[in-house]
């Protein structure tokens, strides 16, 4: 699956995922106390780049990140992460990786929950609930 790195993107592929985002923040600030009542735990902002690589890429054992493309991430809680990027994924699970303050990285095994298609120059919103730790 060819999905575009972050580290990759246009300028205006850039400019456009920053005006994504935005509109997602304008549209949760509107509607997210109808969801909060139904999340097992709080969102938290997160405008940072995650690592994404698809489970069947990866050997047993291997490094996720030797098969991992970039994308922006937009919100965070204890069980899943949101992110955007400019392609459609059609697996249902996928793996994140979240670099942690000491400069490691944290593999997540995460069902895709939410998939929809944006207005902003074809980019996708993911919503993924984490499953279990991934060693690598």
């Amino acid at each position: 699956m060819a999905i575009s790195s972050a580290d990759c993107y246009s300028d205006s592929e850039q400019r456009a995922v920053m005006r994504l985002l935005d509109s997602l923040d304008r549209i949760d600030r509107r509607t997210g106390v109808h969801f909060e009542k139904v999340r097992s735990h709080a969102r938290q902002p997160y405008r940072g780049i995650v690592w994404l690589a698809m489970p069947d890429d990866v050997e047993v054992g291997g490094n996720p990140q030797d098969h991992a493309v970039k994308v922006y991430a937009r919100s965070l809680s204890r069980s899943g992460l949101a992110f955007v990027c400019p392609s459609y994924i059609p697996h249902r699970r996928v793996l994140c990786g979240l670099t942690l303050a000491n400069g490691t990285t944290r593999w997540m095994e995460a069902d895709v929950v939410r998939r929809r298609e944006t207005r902003e120059q074809g980019f996708w919103e993911y919503g993924v609930s984490f499953c279990k730790r991934v060693e690598a």
